[in-house]
């Protein structure tokens, strides 16, 4: 099944035995920092559940590291994605409600896509966080391993659905760490 996953760049290589076939989509660009790993770390989770639904997966990656303001980069990759015509795309950005985001958020969705969005890591009293927050957009808060909404997530009205915001994976060095949100 085919994903779309706006984040950060994921690293070279990354781990194809559990992302399945990954395709870097837009533009590519060359961070100042290495990837903290936020990206691979989301590709991991979906292509996980893709694999335990009995599905193939294929990441289409967008990478948000390229020097744009936020809207340009998410609106880039929305059209690289759209592009490729990528059903169901996840993007892990949060931001304020932006009018020029809310037209480009509603022409993907009026395409016949599905956009998941995170709902931010601000906690239960923040505001609601674009582009979760605007009309048709699947809202996802995080939830531990039982079950229980992360102190950290947000929440709201617009929240549809809530997954797993806790994940271990090696680190560079081969230790594991741990993901939260």
């Amino acid at each position: 099944m085919q994903v779309g996953l706006i984040d950060e760049a994921l690293p070279p290589g990354g781990e194809p035995s559990v992302l399945g076939q990954v395709r870097t989509v837009g533009p590519r660009c060359l961070p100042k920092a290495a990837p903290q790993g936020h990206g691979q770390a989301v590709a991991t989770v979906l292509a996980r559940s893709l694999q335990q639904a009995g599905r193939r997966p294929v990441l289409h990656a967008a990478d948000l590291g390229c020097g744009q303001g936020a809207v340009d980069a998410i609106a880039t990759a929305l059209q690289a994605l759209d592009a490729e015509r990528v059903p169901v795309v996840n993007v892990s950005a949060v931001a304020p409600y932006n009018r020029v985001m809310a037209a480009v958020v509603a022409a993907f969705l009026a395409r016949g896509h599905l956009l998941v969005a995170a709902v931010g890591n601000d906690g239960p009293a923040a505001p609601p966080l674009y582009p979760a927050a605007y009309p048709g957009v699947i809202a996802v808060t995080a939830v531990d391993r039982q079950g229980r909404v992360l102190v950290e997530a947000g929440r709201g009205e617009h929240v549809a659905f809530a997954a797993l915001g806790v994940v271990e994976l090696p680190g560079p060095d081969g230790s594991l760490r741990t993901w939260r949100g």
